[in-house]
């Protein structure tokens, strides 16, 4: 008997236990893949950084090194395990000349070229190898390779020495485009060809190794104490090289977490809503199952079994179909920082979280049975003629509208309130489909949008001139204002200097803090708190560097300027991804400190000439690193762009599906209830189509006011939950900027076009409805 009512019951509902199944199928694919994807993306940079054996810390420098006193402090620090000095030749792009047709003259990375090192710091082949170029060899950058700028077996000139792309190298340092310095690898005799050449400056990279990573911030103030050689950028750590590694990707996931965790929400809405559904159509068989004395267990047998086949069956069926959905996101990750195994902690991950939605289900289909439990199958057969389950409280009594204009929406308004709870249900899961389509959307056109740069530690400019890494940095700061400001073409510059200032920490040891001096209002960031620096007596700290320290604005920190200690109040605080995000910004004018680097920021007055600009002043100044902003940008996030327009793209069509699909099971639904109702207003004189635009009106209300919801959703707790997770990147308060026709046109007219023809399909039943035996039933 119970096989034959599970058979029977599968046979009558096969449209209802598919869309069961398919929400299932969706939820636990994209729980299983998020899972996994997380934990590939975590181990993969662990084995990355193990296998490329990078450096704990690292110090770039231009110009000559004491190697006598390096070595004296290795020999006085015996926390470190090893070190090393290589080169880094650089070279401008346009001295790079591919297939003798190309160059990477409009490149906006720092490109340099360096030899296989002998001790850690290795850069790997496609095997994860340290590759081992031969003379004429060369192994690209893999920005260059995924770029498609540069391909194997091209032929690259870089002054006398002519080089054959044998492959590319996994740089642990230099991979992310987030990185502007980018490493060739060839042999060491072609590098020594290389540097002799006059077009080719030489770098240092002084890294080292420590036996224990509790040790690096140790070694690092110790070397900022000893004033060793370090005038290149602040000096980068093991947790920063990991942390830009998994930039990018960290980005792609976090955008996938949200959608997860608002589909799983919509999932088991939707299952609420379709057991509802079920059950409405099946009281009559429930009361006469009560009546012939049969327990509830039997009962919550005969109607569960099913769900939890579908449960399991979907389980199976969406463990398979999660590696199909991770499988290009890992093929990224693998071509990025090779083949990684997939960590035995991750099953079991998976199958905690498979067990925590099988619980979650078993819950939620155990709910609604749970009301016969204590029912007399009396009260059972009365509750089957009444053929209502989830309505128990009496409706508003609504007079009649006095103007005839209005009695559509009232109608609609009526049917409304006559199944609040079923219309609550759908406006909850259209609500979180609606925010699962504008999330992603907003997420792109923040990143897009041109202010973004400022929660990235940079202000707004067409073109960046970098002078560092030379001597008299000062001198040639004021010789290159002195002839920009002579050009008619600028409409505006900007000058500001990095130096470095000591402190005293919470322990009383001396610390260094790298500040930018200048006016801040003509190239501001994004501060989360406060403004930027007015006066000599205030300082702005970026937000890593406030939380390292614990101050907060209004706070006093004291610097050791030009030999006397000058105290500054906090007034602001930003974000940065600059220099590992630790950073100040002040005002006051210095003598004696040596300027690490100087940053001009430059405004046309015509942006269109900013090609030609950019060309005619890399030929003066070769010297110097200029940048189109523009550019840069794009160059840096064009991977992560590509990926959340894939998303967003995705998310769309799939979210107009479900719309469509649960809007078509939700009007029929309403339209089972009401045929008795339906009959009476037929027999009284309204036609098809006056009782169709009832239930339209009312699915369109529905429909707008989820929107409006989504829209208030998405610029509260969604902006909230993206700040919350960005922060340890050194981004704070991030505002999400959404795209006015997507959010308020296009969206909105594809949910009604989706929800309004799902409801349409389904009302075609009002011209079959059997007046006569409605009202011979009631």
């Amino acid at each position: 008997m119970f096989q034959r009512l599970i058979k029977n019951d599968l046979k009558e509902n096969k449209v209802s236990m598919l869309v069961i199944g398919l929400f299932l199928l969706l939820t636990l694919t994209l729980s299983f893949a998020a899972t996994r994807l997380t934990v590939s993306l975590t181990s993969s940079i662990e084995r990355f950084v193990e296998t490329a054996k990078s450096p704990h810390l690292l110090q770039m420098h231009s110009g000559s090194v004491d190697q006598e006193r390096l070595q004296n402090f290795v020999q006085q620090h015996p926390e470190i395990a090893s070190w090393q000095l290589t080169d880094f030749v650089n070279v401008e792009g346009s001295a790079i000349r591919i297939n003798e047709k190309n160059s990477l003259q409009d490149s906006s990375q720092d490109n340099g070229f360096s030899s296989q090192n002998q001790n850690f710091d290795f850069l790997l082949d496609q095997n994860n190898r340290p590759a081992q170029p031969q003379p004429g060899q060369v192994y690209i950058p893999l920005y260059y390779y995924n770029s498609g700028k540069i391909k194997i077996g091209d032929q690259i000139r870089v002054g006398k020495l002519r080089l054959t792309v044998q492959g590319f190298i996994r740089d642990a340092q230099m991979n992310a485009g987030l990185v502007s310095s980018k490493r060739f690898l060839i042999s060491p005799t072609d590098l020594q060809i290389l540097k002799k050449e006059a077009f080719a400056s030489n770098e240092n990279l002084i890294a080292f190794r420590v036996h224990k990573l509790s040790q690096i911030s140790t070694i690092e103030q110790a070397y900022k104490n000893a004033e060793l050689e370090s005038n290149g950028p602040p000096m980068i750590t093991y947790p920063t090289i990991k942390m830009i590694n998994g930039f990018n990707d960290a980005l792609v996931i976090l955008v996938m977490g949200l959608l997860v965790v608002a589909i799983i929400g919509i999932t088991f809405l939707c299952m609420r809503f379709a057991l509802l559904t079920k059950i409405q159509e099946e009281l009559q068989q429930i009361a006469v199952m009560k009546v012939m004395g049969l327990p509830q267990s039997f009962i919550s047998r005969v109607y569960l079994t099913k769900y939890y086949f579908c449960l399991a069956l979907a389980t199976i069926v969406g463990w398979g179909l999660s590696f199909l959905l991770s499988s290009p996101f890992k093929k990224q990750m693998a071509l990025s920082m090779g083949q990684s195994p997939t960590p035995f902690y991750s099953y079991l991950l998976e199958m905690l979280v498979a067990l925590l939605l099988c619980l979650l289900v078993f819950w939620l289909t155990a709910r609604p049975l749970s009301s016969f439990k204590k029912m007399t199958p009396g009260q059972a057969l009365r509750l089957a003629s009444s053929n209502s389950l989830t309505e128990t409280c009496s409706t508003p009594k609504m007079g009649l509208p006095t103007i005839p204009l209005l009695d559509r929406p009232y109608f609609a308004l009526k049917t409304i309130l006559n199944h609040k709870k079923l219309y609550l249900t759908i406006l909850l899961i259209v609500s979180l489909i609606s925010l699962l389509i504008l999330l992603p959307a907003s997420l792109y056109s923040t990143v897009m949008d041109k202010n973004f740069s400022q929660y990235l530690g940079a202000g707004q400019a067409d073109v960046l001139v970098d002078i560092s890494q030379t001597e008299d940095i000062d001198t040639k700061t004021a010789q290159l204002l002195k002839e920009l400001q002579a050009d008619k073409d600028i409409a505006e510059i900007n000058q500001y200097q990095s130096q470095n200032f000591s402190y005293q920490d919470q322990q009383g040891q001396t610390q260094q803090l790298r500040v930018t001096l200048g006016n801040h209002a003509g190239f501001p960031v994004k501060y989360s708190q406060g403004r930027y620096p007015k006066n000599e007596h205030e300082i702005a700290l970026s937000k890593l560097k406030a939380e390292e320290l614990k101050l907060k604005v209004g706070d006093s920190l004291t610097l050791t300027v030009d030999g006397q200690p000058r105290k500054l109040k906090v007034v602001g605080i930003y974000s940065d991804l600059t220099y590992g995000g630790k950073t100040a910004k002040a005002v006051f004018v210095t003598k004696q400190a040596q300027t690490l680097n100087s940053l001009t920021t430059i405004h046309l007055k015509d942006a269109s000439n900013k090609t030609q600009k950019i060309n005619e002043w890399k030929k003066r100044y070769s010297n110097y690193k200029l940048t189109d902003v523009e550019d840069f940008f794009h160059q840096t996030f064009d991977d992560t762009l590509a990926m959340l327009r894939l998303i967003q793209t995705s998310v769309f069509w799939t979210g107009l599906s479900i719309v469509f699909i649960l809007m078509t099971l939700f009007v029929y639904m309403i339209f089972t209830k009401d045929q008795a109702d339906l009959a009476l207003y037929r027999m009284l004189g309204f036609g098809s189509e006056r009782l169709r635009s009832h239930y339209l009106l009312a699915v369109c209300f529905i429909l707008m006011l989820a929107l409006a919801i989504a829209d208030l959703l998405l610029l509260s707790l969604g902006q909230e939950v993206c700040s919350l997770l960005l922060s340890s990147f050194g981004i704070s308060k991030l505002q999400l900027i959404t795209n006015k026709s997507f959010t308020f046109l296009w969206t909105p007219l594809a949910l009604l076009l989706s929800g309004l023809t799902a409801a349409h399909i389904s009302l075609r039943a009002l011209n079959k409805l059997e007046i006569g035996r409605y009202l011979k039933e009631h």
